[in-house]
């Protein structure tokens, strides 16, 4: 199913648009909404195939914006409007499809097929690298013999149904995001996994990520520094994240911090300076 987000401020047409993506056997309507900002949101949080997105609506090429930062997979975009003077700002946005109003169901049709035909091109990309991956990886052993004090540095990630294995010294920090978790990554991508942060916990090795929230989980060969602050401890990450570690949290960060948890950590742990 294609998960379909419209954006679009006219009320009649936006729901003639709704009423048409509703009947659409291969959409699913994850939202619409009038302003940029909102889909911004919508799109971060609901993660739609495709976005549906109207000229009229205020600041159309703010949609630059998400070009598409912190995406690990784009939307596609199809662009309506009642001219053609917006076809540089959606050659922008590498928009898929740009329908004139009025606009006619069979064109709005023709459209959903080509969206349709693009979305399963990806899909079936993403498999086949995914396999290429997973081949790569065994192939990596075969012949070798077993080395048991050897850290292997990828760990596969769930990501709807499919896995990517991920560099564990690329990650900077993970987020829960209600029942799933954002992999923040030192390329400055965030990548939306469908893991829960619990499952990310007992994935990773402890001697190198440390649990320091109930939400958060920080690399530690990540972290620039860590201060004493009152009772608790702030920790500095080298993008300039800061964290507190939580309640229940913080006798094991201060463990982790004196021990000095990763090897070659840099003096980490001997930083645990009083903040002004």
């Amino acid at each position: 199913m294609i998960r379909a987000l419209l954006v679009y401020p006219d009320i009649p047409s936006r729901d003639e648009l709704l009423r048409w993506l509703t009947q659409e056997p291969e959409l699913s309507v994850v939202g619409d909404c009038v302003y940029v900002d909102d889909a911004m949101d919508k799109i971060e949080f609901q993660r739609p195939d495709v976005v549906f997105v109207g000229t009229e609506v205020a600041d159309f090429t703010g949609l630059r914006s998400l070009s598409w930062a912190g995406l690990s997979k784009p939307p596609q975009v199809v662009v309506i409007s009642d001219c053609e003077r917006y076809a540089l700002e959606a050659f922008a946005i590498n928009a898929i499809d740009y329908l004139l109003t009025p606009i006619e169901q069979v064109r709005f049709k023709a459209a959903v097929h080509r969206v349709r035909r693009s979305v399963e091109a990806e899909q079936r990309l993403d498999r086949r690298l995914d396999l290429d991956t997973l081949v790569d990886y065994l192939r990596g052993y075969v012949g070798k013999p077993q080395q048991p004090d050897r850290q292997d540095d990828r760990v596969p990630i769930n990501f709807g149904g499919r896995f990517r294995f991920l560099n564990m010294k690329n990650i900077r920090y993970i987020q829960a995001d209600a029942d799933y978790v954002d992999i923040h990554m030192v390329t400055g991508e965030v990548l939306h996994s469908t893991s829960r942060i619990s499952e990310m916990s007992t994935k990773l090795p402890a001697d190198r990520f440390l649990r320091i929230r109930r939400s958060t989980i920080v690399n530690v060969e990540h972290v620039r520094e860590a201060r004493a602050h009152k009772e608790n401890y702030e920790i500095v990450m080298d993008d300039d994240a800061t964290f507190r570690p939580g309640t229940t949290y913080k006798s094991k960060v201060r463990a982790a911090l004196v021990k000095g948890l990763a090897a070659g950590d840099g003096g980490r742990a001997s930083m645990l300076e009083p903040s002004n």
